[in-house]
C-alpha cells in the first residue's frame, strides 16, 4: 500500500467497444455481415478517491459507470489512460490490485457454485483468500448479515434478496480496506436496504476502509456518500458532496417551502396564490412554490402573517432540490 497515493486514481481513462452497425449499409450488404462501430464506454474520465472516503457514482444506465469499475478492478483494461488503486496499476499491478479490494459486482451471482450450501461458498473463498481462521471469519459474516437460518441451503435455493447478502459477504471475506460495490442494494428488501446504509456508513466495522459505490439507489448515495460523481455519457460531469451536487440546481429552480399549520385553511391557501405562488397539499403540509427562485422577503413575511392569523404555525422551512431532481437536471441538459 502506498500511502502517498489515494486509494483511488483514474486519470484521462478512456475506453472503446466494438459494437456490430450499419453505418455503410451498402458495403454492410455487399460482405454479409454487420460493419462494427466504435462506442467510447469512457471518454476521459479522471477521478480520485481518498483514504477512509465513502465515495459515490451516478449515472444513468450506459453512463459508463460498470466499465469504470470494471478497469478498477482489474476486470478490463482500458484503451488508454491510467488507474491506480492502492497506489498500484491496475494493469502492470494487477495482482497487488486485487490483494487490497473487495468487490461487489454487478453480476453478482456470478462465481458461486449454485449447488453448494452458502457456508460451504463462503468458506471456499474464505480458503482461497488465505484467512487463518476461515471458519471464524465465515460464521462473523453468517451473523453480521443475518444468514444464519440460509447456512446450509443450497445458493440456488435463496431468493435474488438473499443470494445478494451473500455476495456481500463474500466481498467482505478478505476484510480488504478498499471495497467496491456495484448496485450493492440490487434485490434486497426495504428492512435489509435500511440495514445495508447502516453498515457502509459503519464501513463494515473497519472505520479507515474506503468504500466506491456506483448504485442508482439515490436514498443509499445521499444518506451515505462524503462525495459524489455525476457520470453521463462515458464522461464525468461534477464530484462534490451530496449537498454541492444539489446546490447546482438551487440558484436555478424556483423557491419552495413547506408551511405545517394547525388548521390548514382555505384562507391560507387563497392568500398564498393571490401572491402568483403554486399551493398543494402534500403530506398534511401546505407546499408553497415562488415564482422564482429568490422571492421577496416581504412576500415570505407575508405568507407567515397570514399562516399565523387564526392557527398554529408549527414549522416554516424552504424545501432544497433531492439528489435525484438534481441528477435528472444534469444528465437531461436542465442545469
Amino acid at each position: 500500500m502506498k500511502a502517498s497515493s489515494p486509494a483511488l486514481e483514474a486519470s484521462d481513462l478512456v475506453k472503446v467497444y466494438n459494437k456490430a452497425g450499419t453505418k455503410d449499409k451498402a458495403l454492410a450488404v455487399f460482405l454479409r455481415r454487420e460493419i462494427p462501430k466504435e462506442v467510447k464506454a469512457l471518454d476521459g474520465v479522471s477521478l480520485r478517491v481518498e483514504w477512509g472516503e465513502i465515495f459515490g457514482i451516478l449515472g444513468p444506465n450506459g453512463a459508463g459507470k460498470t466499465t469504470l469499475i470494471k478497469i478498477l478492478t482489474t476486470v478490463l483494461e482500458q484503451a488508454s489512460g491510467e488507474a491506480r488503486v492502492a497506489g498500484f496499476d491496475t494493469t502492470e499491478q494487477s495482482l497487488e490490485v486485487r490483494m487490497r479490494i473487495g468487490v461487489l459486482p454487478e453480476e453478482s451471482e456470478r462465481g458461486f457454485y449454485w449447488r453448494m450450501s452458502v457456508w460451504d461458498n463462503l468458506y471456499f473463498y474464505a480458503v482461497i483468500y488465505g484467512i487463518t481462521n476461515p471458519e471464524g471469519r465465515v460464521q462473523q459474516l453468517i451473523d453480521m448479515f443475518e444468514l444464519e437460518e440460509h447456512a446450509n441451503k443450497w445458493f440456488q435455493k435463496l431468493s435474488k434478496g438473499e443470494k445478494q447478502r451473500v455476495a456481500i459477504a463474500r466481498a467482505l471475506i478478505s476484510d480488504a480496506p478498499i471495497l467496491i460495490f456495484d448496485e450493492p442494494t440490487s434485490g434486497l428488501d426495504v428492512k435489509t436496504s435500511k440495514a445495508m446504509r447502516t453498515w457502509l456508513k459503519e464501513r463494515f466495522g473497519s472505520a479507515e476502509r474506503t468504500i466506491l459505490v456506483s448504485s442508482h439507489d439515490m436514498l443509499l448515495i445521499e444518506e451515505v456518500c462524503e462525495r459524489v460523481a455525476i457520470m453521463h455519457k462515458g464522461k464525468i460531469l461534477n464530484v462534490g458532496s451530496p449537498s454541492e451536487i444539489k446546490s447546482l440546481i438551487s440558484k436555478s429552480e424556483r423557491a419552495r417551502f413547506a408551511i405545517e399549520v394547525e388548521p390548514m385553511t382555505d384562507e391560507l391557501k387563497e392568500g398564498i396564490a393571490d401572491m402568483g405562488w403554486a399551493v398543494k397539499e402534500d403530506s398534511g403540509k401546505l407546499i408553497a412554490t415562488a415564482p422564482d427562485a429568490n422571492p421577496p422577503y416581504d412576500q415570505i413575511q407575508r405568507i407567515v402573517t397570514i399562516a399565523s392569523q387564526g392557527g398554529r404555525l408549527k414549522s416554516f422551512q424552504r424545501l432544497e432540490p433531492s439528489l435525484e431532481e438534481t441528477f435528472i437536471a444534469l444528465t437531461e441538459g436542465g442545469a
